[in-house]
């Protein structure tokens, strides 16, 4: 989308959320395209970096010294070769021969693993994966393959693509033909395009052209590029959420779109980890990284990512402590384990004088009490044991081995009892009506997201504002 294009797309029609589109030149708030400013369209000139060149392969150089040798020896000169020299060069042409099948083996290996990178539909929950959506299991083996062929984290991939289209399941406008309401990015990825608006069309133009064959990943291998290997195709499975038959690559296929997505991503910069090259490639992919509407696009979808990994990656937290006291492992040790716990969220719990969670009299959230409600004040009057968002960052900081701040309001979570601005680790976001932390860049709070809108990682990943929070850190974060 264009820079600040891409941060509407179909997600502003109540799909993915606040971002959709690719690349383009301006306004912030809208989809994508063209003119090359920042966004998906200001990557694309990167994907001619992809992979080496042909002239930096190390090559056997075979031949060149026989030929000097040879050049003083004619048939009165050679000697009959001795039973030793015989054995040597017999020798020699066994681990030669090995060489070259060894060679081939591998030119063979490189020029099939695609295939590998191929996906076959989820059935039974073959694909289920602990945390993630139901609506994403199909797609897993795609995210996965895509972020294999292009070095880029599949959960990252996987927010992006519920953002922008709630995994193909949209039904707003420039989803399944046409562009979006920003007229100019279409498909489950919400790529700019500048024609060929429907799916019998594909999609033409825009920052799609620069991607729509990133489904090739042979496309990556120098090898194959250096024995002029052309034409290979990932197969795709029969069926998939989003499949159009014809023609191949389309901008409304779910399978190229997500693999034009990893390419564009790749050459944005980012890799296979969640961290600040991710997220800057991200901002590209929802604008001009620059716009404060593409920040936010990305602290969501990197929100989602984290999320989404901690749940498919982490395992059971154990409730003996790990990691030395205020170091970054003792921390997310005391986040995950409070996380564990699913506490709801009670108006007032953790102010005791011991800090933990408290007995709270009619004033805790309860699913049988909200109903179909999701806010917390419509579930708020049940009697449990919890904690509120200011108790819970309090126990958090008390199990990590910090010193006990006391019962503070969150307005209170500031200097002189904290540091003053961001911290390496964990970082404090606080005003007068709500406290939170963000630990290895990952949102900790209570919220309506969370089960019982209790304490902990965002579940799900759903997308969370932070900014707009003064910032603070304990010592040593």
């Amino acid at each position: 989308m264009a820079a600040p294009l891409i941060a509407a797309g179909a997600g502003g029609a109540g799909a993915g959320g606040a971002g959709a589109g690719a690349g383009g030149a301006g306004g912030a708030g809208a989809g994508a395209g063209g003119a090359g400013a920042a966004g998906k369209g200001g990557a694309a000139g990167k994907g001619g970096n992809l992979g080496k060149n042909l002239q930096d392969l190390p090559l056997d150089r075979q031949g060149g010294d026989d030929q000097e040798q040879e050049q003083n020896t004619g048939p009165d000169q050679l000697s009959p070769p001795s039973g030793q020299t015989l054995g040597a060069l017999l020798g020699l042409a066994v681990l030669a021969g090995l060489v070259v099948v060894l060679v081939l083996v591998y030119l063979v290996a490189a020029i099939l693993r695609p295939w590998d990178l191929s996906f076959t539909p989820c059935a039974a929950g073959a694909c289920r994966v602990e945390g993630i959506p139901a609506a994403a299991e199909e797609f897993m083996p795609a995210y996965r393959g895509a972020a294999e062929a292009y070095d880029v984290n599949p959960y990252l991939l996987l927010a992006i693509h519920e953002k922008e289209t709630d995994f193909s399941r949209s039904t707003a406008r420039g989803v399944r033909t046409g562009v979006n309401f920003a007229l100019c990015c279409a498909g489950p990825m919400q790529f700019s395009i500048t024609g060929g608006a429907t799916p019998a069309e594909g999609g033409s133009g825009g920052t799609w052209e620069a991607y729509k064959d990133a489904y090739e990943p042979f496309e990556l291998n120098p090898i194959k590029r250096a024995v002029g290997f052309t034409g290979f195709h990932v197969p795709r499975p029969d069926r998939y959420p989003g499949r159009v038959e014809e023609p191949h690559p389309n901008v409304y296929d779910s399978y190229d779109a997500i693999f034009a997505a990893a390419k564009y991503l790749e050459a944005s910069g980012a890799g296979q980890a969640l961290d600040d090259a991710a997220r800057q490639a991200a901002a590209q992919y929802g604008g001009n990284p620059a716009s404060g509407a593409a920040k936010a696009y990305a602290d969501q979808v990197m929100a989602k990512a984290q999320a989404y990994e901690a749940a498919a990656l982490n395992k059971p937290v154990d409730a003996k402590p790990q990691g030395a006291a205020r170091s970054p492992e003792r921390i997310l040790w005391a986040a995950r384990y409070i996380d564990g716990l699913d506490l709801p969220y009670c108006w007032g719990g953790g102010h005791a004088p011991t800090p933990g969670p408290s007995r709270i009299v009619g004033n805790c959230w309860s699913k049988d009490a909200a109903g179909t409600g999701t806010d917390e004040a419509s579930g708020r009057t049940h009697t449990d044991v919890g904690l509120d968002c200011s108790g819970s960052v309090r126990w958090l900081l008390v199990l990590a081995g910090f010193p006990d701040p006391g019962p503070l309001h969150s307005s209170r979570f500031g200097p002189p009892t904290f540091a003053a601005g961001a911290g390496k680790y964990m970082t404090i976001r606080y005003d007068a009506e709500h406290v939170f932390a963000t630990i290895d860049g990952r949102v900790w709070t209570t919220t309506g997201l969370n089960p019982a809108h209790g304490p902990g990682f965002i579940a799900g990943g759903r997308g969370y504002p932070i900014n707009g929070y003064a910032l603070s850190h304990p010592q040593g974060t």
